[in-house]
């Protein structure tokens, strides 16, 4: 083997190295038509809800496939001109790609896409901001404050009663909570915008094991802008907002990426 073909084989084994550190994911192929899906609502939205969580971690890509941050990625879906489409790859982390929507696409899709990712991207950008100053009495006379809670992390659910969906998660979270009931290092607490008497009164048919603190309308409201009910926030130890969701299910992922269990 000559020196010159050495230093060949030296070379490529380098840029491949390079190369394999700046790829894109592996893609596969589209798991849909985003076409033929971008005609029709309802087949869209079963497809949104089931495949797309965008409160997830994800490797963000334009058109082009190409990675861009996560920011540009929820800015430019708040235009209500692209849609997210979940890519195959080997990668180990989900893959989303933004399809430019067509002149044929479902206005409805249009309208709600940039709805959706409004209010996607407001929860991002709560991430690693400090949770307002707070002063919490639950309904048992337990008060929280930011100094008291210092340590801990925080799981916050706003919600009120007559709020249907906020209702048909507690089992879910009730059984989410079984997972954490060793960890003395964290609160689950619940800031509802109802009386003491009308939750008191609530309680006395459903089971709730988060702490429950009345009359939170305007602290949900002013404070932490929730703008979609239920809303779930976790704090860390140091007071900051790590995440913020909609979905009980999206609460699960990003807690077990928080805190582990």
């Amino acid at each position: 083997m000559t020196k010159s073909f050495i230093k060949f084989l030296s070379l490529l084994s380098f840029l491949m190295i390079v190369l394999s550190c700046n790829e894109e994911p592996k893609t596969i192929v589209y798991d849909t038509d985003p076409k033929l899906l971008s005609k029709d609502f309802v087949p869209w939205w079963n497809y949104y809800n089931r495949h797309i969580h965008l409160s997830n971690e994800f490797i963000a890509l334009d058109t082009a496939k190409h990675k861009m941050t996560k920011d540009a990625f929820l800015k430019e879906l708040t235009t209500g001109e692209y849609i997210p489409i979940r890519l195959m790859t080997t990668d180990t982390i989900e893959s989303f790609q933004l399809y430019k929507l067509t002149q044929d696409a479902s206005n409805d899709i249009k309208r709600v896409i940039k709805q959706e990712c409004e209010k996607q991207y407001e929860h991002f950008k709560k991430e690693g901001t400090a949770i307002p100053l707070f002063n919490f009495k639950d309904l048992n006379g337990t008060v929280y404050t930011n100094e008291n809670t210092k340590g801990k992390y925080v799981v916050l659910k706003c919600w009120y009663i007559a709020c249907l969906v906020c209702n048909q998660e507690i089992p879910a979270l009730n059984e989410m909570l079984k997972k954490y009931k060793d960890r003395k290092d964290i609160l689950f607490v619940s800031l509802a915008w109802d009386s003491s008497d009308s939750l008191k009164e609530f309680l006395k048919h459903t089971v709730f094991n988060y702490a429950v603190v009345p009359n939170q309308q305007t602290f949900t409201e002013k404070e932490l802008k929730a703008g979609q009910y239920p809303a779930h926030f976790i704090i860390n130890k140091e007071g900051i907002i790590k995440k913020e969701v909609n979905k009980e299910k999206e609460l699960e992922i990003a807690l077990k990426k928080e805190i582990g269990y």
